[in-house]
């Protein structure tokens, strides 16, 4: 039996046993379909792992520092705190790895495709809310305070991988147009992520329109926020932050124009296009 509930099949003790997400990779890996329950013990402790922001504050540095008393211990405190949110963080990856990959493969599993199927229907169901409840945490994530730059990035990366899942769908321009209000309006722009989106994600013709449609509106935003307020220094990275964007989904227009501008882009490839063409 499957629940409607995102993580209600999952025994409490399979998920409070830090190796049990290693043993449920390993199944989802040998048989996605015949394993699949074991999707729900991966996302209920990925939950779990984001609801203890303590783990991530460990980073913070050494406490004697601030405190100026035990300074040896704090050292070593603060020493054994670094390599716990280090741990946390590959554990992290891995589940997002493996998650990311059993949801593309039971996607193009040619045995729930099968119409008129009650089991398909209910597992297509079941299946759809452990994806949304992965969502969810990858954006809970990403906006977290307490996690390591490294992590944000590679979540705001399964962000907008976790967009091709519902191929088929209408594209997920809610889950892009948060990766891009994080990246403007945060710190997270760096010249490897800029480029990372560029070659990876901006390359694709879907990706690119829904891109320039949302930067159009947040400018819009921006422009009647900052009406009769000063410049400060927050709003002028923003403006920094959209611009290169802009500047480099330019370029890929250029280049779409280029390629397919004499047959339409109709022939320029999508995000969920490839992935249903993955599938076939």
């Amino acid at each position: 039996r499957r629940s409607d509930s995102p993580t209600k099949t999952v025994a409490m003790g399979s998920v409070g046993d830090d190796g049990s997400w290693e043993a449920a990779k390993e199944k989802l890996k040998s048989d996605p379909l015949k394993h699949a329950n074991e999707c729900a013990v991966l996302v209920a402790r990925l939950e779990r792992l984001v609801s203890a922001k303590e783990v991530w504050a460990r980073q913070g540095g050494d406490p004697a520092e601030a405190g100026g008393k035990r300074k040896a211990k704090g050292k070593a405190s603060a020493s054994t705190s670094g390599e716990v949110a280090a741990a946390t963080g590959k554990e992290v990856m891995g589940i997002v790895h493996a998650l990311q990959w059993y949801f593309e493969a039971v996607g193009g599993s040619k045995t729930l495709q099968k119409p008129g199927s009650d089991a398909a229907q209910q597992f297509a169901a079941w299946n759809k809310a452990q994806l949304k409840a992965y969502q969810a945490c990858l954006r809970t994530f990403c906006e977290s305070r307490h996690c390591p730059g490294g992590v944000k990035a590679e979540m705001i990366f399964a962000v907008l991988d976790s967009i091709k899942l519902e191929a088929g769908k209408r594209f997920q321009v809610e889950n892009l147009g948060f990766v891009l209000r994080l990246i403007c309006c945060g710190d997270q722009l760096t010249a490897l992520m800029l480029e990372t989106l560029s070659s990876e994600y901006f390359s694709y013709v879907d990706v690119t329109y829904y891109s320039l449609k949302y930067l159009a509106r947040l400018c819009a935003e921006l422009k009647e926020t900052k009406e009769g307020e000063d410049d400060d220094e927050e709003g002028e990275d923003t403006v920094c932050n959209v611009f290169d964007l802009l500047r480099s989904l330019s370029k890929q227009v250029e280049r779409f124009l280029e390629e397919f501008g004499g047959q339409g882009l109709r022939e320029a490839p999508c995000l969920t296009r490839k992935h249903q063409r993955e599938e076939e």
